[in-house]
């Protein structure tokens, strides 16, 4: 082919190439121009005020709580603050015509389509700084024809709706700079030390040098392609008419002091609460105004927003006193410190009330939260939630069923209770009270694993539970295998409180921007757990858990009380999962690296959870559970057999066998105790009496008689052949 062919052919080619481009360059214009909104508020990014959370007070006024400002590797530089030379190296080496488009560069576009088309050459940048900055906000980089399009679009918005100097300030505190820094001034301080005012035009320069390639130019990683590209940008500041020659040589000249510091800003201590409100606002904010997440916080830093939350002050007051000093409480070495969590809910609404998310003074802010990060194994705390309330939903058992306590395997897994032995025969609700193993796992036999995981994963909305866990282990002795977070656990409690309806937590109820448009509004959500009397009857058991059994050390002196310990068969986690009229709390404690917690008489869990309930129920009404009378009713249950009582379960000779509580219409039983009766004792052997016991040593007395009980014998005949009591 000759020469004049191929050029006519290239010529051709490229000739059709712009004419396509152009059309479709002129088309997005045209449309971009037309709209009106792009749906992303770019001015409520770039600000620097700081966020006010607030709280609703007893008589409904809004309360400023905390303020947010102030974020690690991200510190906010205003423009004015920055040597006229940054902004002007940022332009000269990313977008040359910066101040002279209207979003996006025309010529630029074409010659990096060209580029990449003839030459596959994608080293050349088609992006102006509008386009860098609408990729950092929204977080949209697929490299697609239409992710390009929609770019272009949000770009000319942006140049519409905000100032050239806006947008450069903007840029400049958000540009990716290596090594995890965010904006110019965090990588100043930490390439050189210094905060960004005092750069030089030599270092301003090697930062700008960094963008386009982040890790083939970071300063640390590789010093040399930083210099190189530095130069390039410092060539390019020359060319421009931005610095004189002798600028330019000196900078050259200079010796760049490359370093490697910490830039953690000086953190406030905010609270846990505070920590887990921004935690829920990022998301939200991604959401509703389409940011990626890095855009999400800075504007919770730096963006005046107004967060509306759920927090009540005096429970979070009583959490950070007693966490921040827990050894007014429990034992707590500090060289080898244990850990605790805690959440508290409101459990008729779903609104966090109060967050620990560790034990000693917090030093930090958005630190580990223990309370909604950490999955941790539940052990017995999981049983009224996977094996008995959706037991009692089923019908597959009551509280008054009996069990026996006995050697009882699954599989090749031999299960064991926490004390030696077993104790025969008992009711469900004793066994929950003594938090029996072997009774959960026969129970759960009974309900079905599927049943027991269905309830846990779709009706109280466990997420960290998966297929793994379907098995007796983890469902009837709390062995998960990854574990549960005290967020979600004490979510699930709530539903016992709230008559069998589960609702989501949350801790924001309203954002509104810096002008005091709203940006977002929580939306209740809710689902039916279980039935209402299911809810009463589980929560009747759990009420006896602290009445009579191994709960009995979370009793408060001003409020009735329910709850579960839990233990797991290592010891390494502990909890206590407790309700009240007011509150649904749980607790968790153990080491951040497990091992097996020693030295504590008082389950710790139960000590921190009673303190913190106790000061966040002083001086509120004292008030029972809200349990309607066509969901439970009032009865009088024998101990011994979890019948109905009679009579006779008030004459036991150790005392009244009798207790009330409010079980479920659906899981009432019309059987009355058929296990007290008048017997005839020896009273010197304190056996039954048998033919040969003297009439003078033999009285009646009431007491439990399963036909079990050892007959008296002696050696002499009695006076008068007493009556042989019924078996």
């Amino acid at each position: 082919m000759s020469f004049n062919k191929k050029f006519l052919s290239v010529f051709w080619k490229c000739l059709i190439i712009f004419g396509i481009i152009g059309a479709l360059i002129t088309g997005i214009i045209i449309y971009a121009l037309a709209v009106s909104d792009s749906g992303v508020d770019y001015s409520s990014v770039g600000l620097n005020f700081s966020s006010v959370i607030y709280y609703t007070d007893g008589e409904g006024n809004e309360v400023e709580y905390d303020q947010v400002y102030g974020e690690q590797n991200r510190l906010w530089a205003d423009i004015s603050d920055m040597p006229e030379y940054l902004p002007q190296a940022f332009v000269a080496i990313e977008d040359e015509r910066f101040y002279k488009h209207f979003g996006f560069d025309l010529p630029r576009t074409i010659k990096a389509t060209f580029n990449y088309i003839i030459k596959r050459d994608s080293s050349f940048g088609g992006s102006t700084i509008n386009q860098q900055l609408v990729k950092n906000i929204t977080g949209y980089d697929d490299t697609t024809a239409k992710r390009k399009i929609i770019e272009i679009i949000r770009a000319i918005d942006m140049d519409r709706k905000l100032s050239k100097t806006q947008i450069l300030e903007l840029y400049l505190n958000t540009i990716y700079l290596s090594q995890g820094c965010n904006g110019v001034e965090t990588a100043a301080n930490k390439y050189f030390g210094k905060p960004v005012s005092d750069l030089t035009l030599a270092e301003s320069a090697s930062i700008a040098g960094i963008t386009q390639y982040p890790t083939r130019y970071d300063p640390i990683l590789n010093p040399e392609a930083n210099k190189e590209k530095q130069e390039l940008v410092l060539k390019k500041m020359l060319e421009l008419e931005m610095i004189s020659q002798e600028e330019y040589d000196e900078a050259i000249a200079e010796e760049l002091n490359i370093q490697n510091n910490d830039t953690k800003d000086a953190l406030s201590t905010q609270s846990y609460y505070t920590d887990h409100v921004i935690e829920e606002v990022i998301p939200i904010l991604q959401k509703e105004l389409a940011i990626n997440k890095t855009m999400a916080t800075q504007m919770i830093y730096r963006g005046g927003l107004q967060i509306y939350t759920t927090v009540e002050p005096k429970v979070q007051k009583a959490i950070d006193e007693i966490f921040s000093n827990p050894s007014k409480t429990i034992k707590f070495d500090e060289s080898n410190p244990i850990q605790a969590a805690i959440i508290v809910i409101d459990p008729y609404t779903g609104q966090i009330k109060g967050v620990g998310g560790g034990l000693g003074k917090k030093t930090s802010e958005r630190t580990l939260n223990r309370a909604t990060m950490t999955l941790r194994q539940p052990g017995s705390s999981i049983k009224p939630l996977s094996v008995y309330a959706p037991g009692f939903e089923y019908k597959k058992f009551t509280p008054s069923t009996l069990f026996v306590d006995e050697a009882y395997s699954v599989g090749n897994h031999t299960i064991k209770n926490y004390y030696d032995g077993y104790r025969g025969t008992m009711t469900v609700k004793y066994a929950v009270e003594q938090s029996v193993n072997t009774v959960a796992a026969k129970a759960l036999e009974k309900l079905g694993l599927q049943k027991s995981y269905d309830f846990l994963t779709h009706n109280l909305n466990f997420t960290s539970i998966d297929s793994r866990d379907k098995a007796y282990s983890p469902l009837a002795l709390g062995g998960l295998t990854k574990g549960v977070s005290v967020l979600e656990m004490t979510a699930a409690y709530s539903a016992f409180v709230n008559k069998g309806i589960y609702t989501h937590p949350y801790t924001v109820e309203m954002i509104k921007d810096n002008d005091g448009k709203v940006i977002y509004e929580h939306n209740k959500k809710s689902n039916v757990a279980m039935s209402e009397s299911t809810a009463a009857t589980t929560l009747s058991v759990l009420k006896s858990v602290v009445d009579y059994g191994t709960g009995t050390p979370a009793r408060l002196s001003n409020v009735p009380a329910g709850g579960k310990t839990g233990t797991t068969d290592d010891d390494k986690d502990r909890w206590f999962m407790g309700v009240t009229p007011y509150y649904a709390a749980g607790v968790w404690v153990g080491y951040d690296e497990p091992k097996t917690i020693t030295g504590y008489g008082v389950n710790p869990a139960v000590a921190l959870w009673k303190a913190v309930m106790q000061k966040s129920h002083d001086g509120l009404k004292y008030k029972q559970f809200d349990i309607s009378k066509s969901a439970a009713s009032a009865v009088n249950m024998c101990m011994d057999s979890g019948k109905l009582a009679t009579d006779m379960c008030y004459q036991d000779y150790r005392g009244s066998r009798v207790v009330t509580e409010y079980v479920g219409v659906s899981n009432l039983t019309n059987e009355t105790c058929d296990l007290h009766k008048y017997v005839q004792v020896d009273k010197t052997t304190g056996k039954i009496a048998g033919p040969e016991c003297n009439l003078s040593d033999v009285e009646m007395r009431v007491q439990p008689q399963t036909g079990t009980e050892e007959i008296c014998t002696h050696s002499s005949a009695p006076d008068i052949e007493p009556e042989i009591p019924i078996q």
